[in-house]
């Protein structure tokens, strides 16, 4: 198969590609990486730019791409989690028509979008985290990186 592309849209899909192998392997670990994106990426690279590609500047070229979907995410999920703390959902019953489970759902889903946008308006700074048998040290650590 053979596509022809433009300079700025060779550049294009090699920020996407990175940005998929990013997103695919992002969160795990080096030895479970998934190396089919990774390979890919490489291999379009070469073809498309002719030698070995710099992902430092590839990733200082789309920081902000990466960072808003790591603050999204972040967000999303401890809110997801804090939700599923306060009000405990059990999936496999909540379709059963039940006066308490449909409660204890809609306050779940209250406080996790109550949650995702004070997050999302402003960030961690509201929110205050009780840390026990923490040493001084450490809580001033803690504190220091708010």
């Amino acid at each position: 198969m053979k596509i022809k592309l433009s300079t700025s849209e060779s550049n294009c899909l090699i920020e996407l590609l990175y940005l998929g192998n990013w997103l695919a392997n992002s969160n795990k670990h080096s030895d479970k990486k998934t190396e089919k994106y990774e390979l890919l990426f490489y291999k379009v690279y070469k073809q498309l730019l002719f030698g070995e590609p710099d992902e430092t500047d590839l990733y200082n070229r789309l920081i902000e791409i990466i960072e808003y979907y790591n603050n999204s995410m972040l967000f999303t999920e401890f809110a997801r989690h804090y939700a599923e703390y306060k009000y405990p959902i059990n999936k496999y019953i909540v379709n059963e028509i039940n006066n308490e489970i449909t409660m204890q759902y809609a306050a779940n889903s209250v406080l996790k979008s109550a949650c995702e946008k004070e997050l999302q308006t402003n960030g961690f700074k509201n929110i205050n985290v009780m840390l026990p048998d923490l040493s001084d040290e450490m809580k001033d650590k803690f504190e220091s990186l708010k």
